[in-house]
């Protein structure tokens, strides 16, 4: 509040927790419980907060006010039912379809640049929390940092050589010029959620010049008017970005996982700071995950989900009035307002744990996961098969990160040192809904019984992400980011779970006829990966650096084969078999 009045926009602020003053000063010296006897853990060692000072009538922060009085228009709920079990499930849907663009380039001193959208209104991030609790502390002025967002249809007409040419597209849509016969690069695409949210994000990079200067966005899409600022387009040490992730300045899982593919596909090295001190001991995972019938599976055409009359009441569209706070005349006034639709749950809560079971068998690291059907990949697929990360959304009883840990903790059956944080919290998707996702590894014994919403399945951590490069193009975003962050933090390198994320570049990049998947080797992955930080990098620390660096200042056309698969020569079932 204090900062707010000497008229800084308070970008983040959060109490932070010193892993080592907490083991060494708090653990085993007291205990603090709340009124009900709850556990609350350790209290924070530490306050960060990160406020940039703005100028009169500058956009400060971006809060909700009031329900609206208009009904919600944008944001679709349909109920669908799976075909196979009964099951109706609610799922939403946007007139959205969107390509996120990062143009980049390599300085003369070999260090990667990328260009971002900085300060983009985002005010479902600070929509008034409904049966939810802020479990880590942690808020934002509603401007995030993002890819640059563009409407798929001008992706394709750049891919069709028709109007737009890349020069034409970087110059119109980007502010920016390519660099000599630079070609708009396929990048990988993800579901936000797709579970509930039926909407797939694709992503493309382009090589462009230097430019100096911040840039003015050239195209606003709608989602974003009606504030006083739509950001800045803005050139940033790309290691940076990843450095702000991960201390939590920029909660955006999407964003880390596109740099990381890209300092792949230039076979350049991120660092990282973290480590995952979980020690894994040696089991034999009840059920391991058949890779054989997962992807014969996945090539047949599977549409058990079908739309029903109603809603199956497990989400709701919402809208609100969001007010865009600023400077005015030395005293803090809304300066602009604007109905905003998001997604929420009247029964559960905004907060959601994602956790990734991992164990060893035979020295290889292992990782466990759900395999089901989901609604969101059979439209845009044709097929809903999907393996992910288990999940559960956290009770309302759950009011910290420390009982998020013991809740996840006492699912797995495990002792809570036996659960890890894989990074702080990000929003599923700050477009729709303002739901948190709250990542953790869980060094278990490799149950497979149905510990949440199915059997969870065990496989070679590196053999299964070769399996999502070469069969699922088109991943989970959760998922894969648990999936990298593991990689990195267990450190890898020195691990047969080592692995490529450039691996889908190669397969995204060859011609191949739409909507067959091919088969390609799955042995022989390896390659560089992040190298550690200096020891005793810590979170605060983090923070100090950046702010001295100035990081802070449709579905396919099936070809006819697939069409009518009868068994024959040319059939798909066979290809699969061999």
């Amino acid at each position: 509040r204090h900062l707010r009045l000497l008229g800084t926009r308070v970008m983040y602020h959060a109490p932070h927790w010193d892993d080592s003053l907490v083991n060494k000063c708090f653990e085993g010296k007291f205990r603090l419980f709340d009124d009900e006897g709850r556990p609350l853990g350790p209290p924070p060692t530490s306050y960060i907060a990160l406020s940039q000072k703005m100028g009169e009538r500058k956009s400060l922060s971006l809060q909700e006010r009031r329900p609206s009085q208009k009904p919600p228009e944008k944001l679709k709920v349909t109920a669908m039912r799976n075909e196979k079990t009964g099951r109706i499930v609610d799922i939403v849907s946007r007139d959205h379809d969107i390509t996120e663009v990062i143009p980049y380039r390599v300085t003369p001193e070999g260090q990667l640049h990328v260009f971002v959208h900085e300060g983009l209104p985002r005010g479902i991030v600070n929509a008034v929390p409904r049966n939810s609790k802020n479990l880590d502390g942690r808020a934002w002025s509603g401007h995030m940092c993002e890819a640059i967002t563009v409407p798929s249809h001008v992706i394709h007409s750049v891919d069709q050589g028709m109007k737009l040419n890349v020069d034409k597209f970087a110059r119109d849509h980007l502010g920016l010029k390519p660099e000599g016969d630079a070609e708009l690069e396929q990048g990988q695409s993800y579901y936000p959620a797709p579970d509930y949210i039926d909407e797939v994000v694709k992503t493309r990079y382009v090589r462009v010049r230097e430019h100096q200067g911040a840039i003015e966005p050239k195209a606003v899409m709608d989602e974003i008017q009606g504030f006083t600022t739509f950001g800045r387009i803005r050139e940033i040490n790309a290691q940076k970005v990843l450095d702000a992730i991960s201390v939590g300045l920029i909660p955006n899982s999407r964003l880390e996982l596109q740099i990381l593919a890209l300092f792949e596909k230039l076979k350049m090295l991120a660092e990282t700071w973290e480590e995952c001190p979980l020690v894994l001991e040696e089991s034999r995972p009840e059920i391991m995950f058949n890779a054989k019938n997962h992807i014969k599976l996945k090539a047949e055409k599977d549409h058990r989900f079908k739309k029903v009359k109603g809603t199956a009441g497990q989400l709701r569209s919402v809208q609100s009035t969001f007010v865009d706070e600023g400077w005015v005349e030395g005293s803090i006034a809304g300066m602009a307002s604007r109905d905003m639709e998001f997604i929420i749950s009247d029964e559960n809560t905004l907060n959601r744990a994602v956790i990734l079971p991992l164990t060893k068998k035979d020295g290889q690291i292992m990782m466990g996961f759900e395999v089901d059907y989901l609604p969101a990949p059979q439209r845009i697929e044709g097929n809903g098969l999907t393996a992910r990360a288990p999940s559960v959304t956290l009770p309302k009883e759950v009011t910290s990160v420390y009982q998020a840990r013991k809740y996840v903790a006492d699912l797995f059956g495990v002792p809570i040192n036996c659960v890890w944080r894989m990074g702080e919290s990000y929003f599923c998707h700050a477009g729709v809904t303002p739901q948190r996702i709250f990542p953790f590894a869980v060094a278990t014994r490799g149950q497979g019984t149905k510990i949440l919403s199915g059997p969870v399945q065990f496989a070679p951590m590196r053999f299964i992400f070769q399996v999502f490069n070469n069969f699922m193009w088109k991943g989970d975003a959760t998922t894969l980011l648990l999936m990298t962050r593991s990689r990195r933090r267990l450190g890898a390198e020195n691990h047969d779970m080592g692995f490529q994320l450039g691996l889908g570049f190669e397969l995204a990049n060859k011609p191949v006829d739409p909507g067959v998947m091919h088969v390609a080797t799955l042995a022989g992955l390896g390659g560089p990966s992040g190298a550690a930080a200096p020891s005793g990098v810590t979170a605060s620390a983090g923070v100090a650096s950046l702010m001295r660096n100035g990081m802070l200042a449709g579905q396919a056309e099936k070809p006819a084969d697939e069409k009518e698969d009868k068994g024959g020569k040319g059939s798909l079932k066979k290809k699969y078999a061999q």
